[in-house]
């Protein structure tokens, strides 16, 4: 008929597959990660026959790929179509968002937990089916869709999402070859029967000397300590033969399960990965928790550079709602914004907090303390005045004065006081003294109080004629105006 499974594959599938123009991703090129791409910057990836494999998810025929991912990696192949993945914004083989590298579960719920919508795929095989013929069939018409890949390039990035694939990386930067990457596991030397590894020609692990077990690194990791110390020692040829039961056990339980429905439960976000990651997440303490006085509308931010203006800050945070005022100190390196409610800064606090950047330059985010705390006082009402700002990080108020020692408390006590001196006289008395001396001349009752002048002095010259008072003014003597 006209249908196609899974078993005749390529046999039964339609045979309409759009024209490639060369450059085409999901046609020419897949959808992955760098992660999955390898270290190798030079790939030589295969090309299978198209439906030459049907997407886990859709069940559709799609373009498949094979590579490997770098000289100690695996040979590695897509697993879902570009449908799926463009429209769930993920890797092809990994499954993680391409964005954040974490896996879907913990991108959705950290992006959409403030959202009133969720997207909710069907369920069953039949609607994936349609639902992912549709979304091809808007694609190759070109038409606008309201796809999971448009919505998230709308949603402002999440800072808790930024940090947390910065510590994953940081940790992957640490092995030589991501988890992922890892070669498969060896069945035959789990069992014990494994011949190719006594001539060093097994490629899976642990038999090429890889020695490295993500199956219960976390689940059991004694476990996997001491079966890493023993293959060191004794090397894999000897421990496939000596291995214990609860070491066997335990790597075939993480084995266990379907694997095309782990992969469905992947894409969903219902899997064990992720609930994995949000523990460690809440563990971690990501979230800024917020005082319990509600009155506290002031956000702190730290290491503010020289370079950062008033006006850099505020077009930083302006989108995390109506911000009050921005009050900067420059000797502190910090400053304080202050929002119109409780709400916006709470809000505020989630978004910036660890994750807040300003030209280049991280800030730190914290909630500003209340005044009389801050200024080491005890009742509020002291410091209601708004000039007074908090005290910046790194700053000390300066000590209060000492109380002099005994001895010298006793030497004061000696120190005979000063007399008191004659009362100063205002100007207002010497200004009415001289009004009632102007009168007293006037009326011819004024006399004199100073002494005569003594007898037998010579008279004094006559002053010069004219209007000459000073020598400057004589036309005769050189030099004069």
């Amino acid at each position: 008929g006209g249908g196609y499974s899974a078993k005749n594959g390529a046999r039964d599938a339609p045979l309409n597959r759009p024209a490639s123009t060369g450059s085409t991703i999901g046609e020419d090129f897949p959808m992955i990660c760098e992660t999955c791409l390898g270290p190798n910057p030079y790939v030589r990836m295969t090309k299978l026959p198209y439906s030459h494999k049907l997407c886990k998810i859709s069940n559709l025929p799609y373009q498949a790929f094979r590579w490997k991912a770098g000289p100690g990696g695996r040979q590695k192949e897509t697993i879902i179509s570009i449908a799926v993945a463009t429209e769930r914004n993920i890797c092809q083989t990994c499954l993680n968002d391409m964005k954040y590298g974490l896996p879907v579960g913990v991108r959705d719920s950290l992006l959409r937990k403030e959202e009133s919508t969720q997207i909710s795929l069907p369920a069953s095989n039949v609607g994936q089916k349609y639902f992912y013929e549709q979304q091809a069939q808007m694609a190759e018409n070109d038409s606008s869709t309201t796809n999971m890949s448009l919505e998230l390039a709308n949603v402002p990035p999440s800072r808790q999402l930024d940090k947390f694939s910065r510590m994953l990386q940081v940790t992957e930067a640490k092995n030589k070859v991501a988890f992922r990457n890892l070669p498969k596991l060896c069945s035959f030397w789990l069992n014990g029967s494994c011949t190719r590894v006594l001539r060093k020609t097994c490629p899976f692990r642990p038999c090429c000397g890889v020695y490295m077990f993500p199956e219960i690194a976390s689940s059991s990791k004694l476990i996997c300590d001491r079966l890493i110390e023993s293959l060191e020692k004794d090397g894999p040829a000897v421990v496939q033969k000596s291995m214990d039961t609860e070491t066997k056990q335990a790597i075939q339980q993480s084995l266990k399960g379907n694997r095309d429905d782990a992969i469905r439960k992947r894409v969903t976000g219902e899997d064990d990965l992720s609930k994995r990651y949000l523990g460690r997440m809440k563990s971690m303490h990501m979230d800024l928790e917020p005082p319990e006085d509600q009155s506290i509308v002031t956000l702190w931010l730290g290491n503010i550079d020289p370079e950062i203006t008033e006006g850099d800050i505020r077009g930083a945070i302006y989108a995390y709602g109506h911000i009050v005022s921005v009050t900067m100190i420059r000797s502190g390196k910090c400053a304080f914004v202050e929002y119109a409610d409780r709400q916006t800064a709470e809000y505020a606090a989630s978004q910036m907090y660890n994750a807040l950047m300003v030209n280049g330059y991280p800030l730190s985010v914290n909630w500003a303390k209340p005044r009389a705390i801050a200024l080491g006082g005890t009742n509020a009402s002291a410091v209601a005045d708004p000039s007074q700002l908090l005290l910046p990080p790194g700053m000390q108020q300066s000590p209060p004065s000492l109380p002099l020692p005994p001895s010298m408390m006793a030497f004061a006590s000696q120190i005979a006081p000063l007399p008191p001196g004659p009362a100063p006289t205002s100007i207002h008395d010497d200004r009415e003294g001289e009004n009632s001396k102007r009168q007293r001349l006037s009326e011819g009752l004024y006399v004199d109080p100073r002494p005569p002048p003594p007898q037998g002095l010579p008279p004094r010259k006559a002053a010069m004629s004219g209007s000459i008072k000073y020598p400057s003014m004589n036309p005769s003597r050189m030099g004069a105006a």
